[in-house]
């Protein structure tokens, strides 16, 4: 594997790298945003699919772990977020969200295939949470709740 040596933190920090470098040539006009995002993302979706069509056994069941491949819904979302930032981000209805959500939940169940569970899952996840201002407004009050704030400082 080419970027075999990249898991947990790690692929934050690679994500913090990618993303100081397409700041800094959009920033510098050096390249424009959006091409940047795209090119970021198909290689996301090459390694993933590289992986999962490289990768036996053990190894493709923990792939998703070690490799930069799971910054890809982070990637996607911050990409949905620049589309929209200088638009209204539309509000979303309660059913709109919960799909949302319950699509994240159901496409990171272990049993769904890598590749996946990579691009779909962790995109929904991504979403979820970025979009949450545009969530309606139970969806925002049952997050605000004393016991669910309170496991989340847990779990930080």
């Amino acid at each position: 594997m080419p970027f075999g040596h990249i898991w947990s933190l790690s692929v934050e920090e690679h994500s913090y790298i990618v993303l100081s470098l397409m700041a800094f040539l959009a920033r510098r006009k050096i390249a424009e945003a959006p091409p940047l995002i795209g090119a970021t993302l198909l290689a996301m979706i090459a390694c993933s699919i590289y992986y999962s069509m490289t990768l036996t056994g053990i190894e493709r069941s923990d792939a998703s772990l070690r490799t930069e491949v799971a910054a890809f819904g982070i990637f996607a979302s911050g990409a949905l977020l620049l589309f929209f930032h200088k638009r209204a981000l539309p509000r979303l209805s309660v059913i709109t969200y919960a799909v949302i959500l319950l699509g994240a939940i159901l496409l990171s169940w272990w049993r769904v295939p890598m590749l996946l569970r990579d691009v779909a899952g962790m995109g929904a996840l991504a979403n979820s949470v970025n979009l949450l201002p545009a969530a309606p407004p139970l969806v925002r009050q049952a997050l605000a709740t004393g016991w669910l704030r309170q496991i989340g400082l847990w779990s930080f």
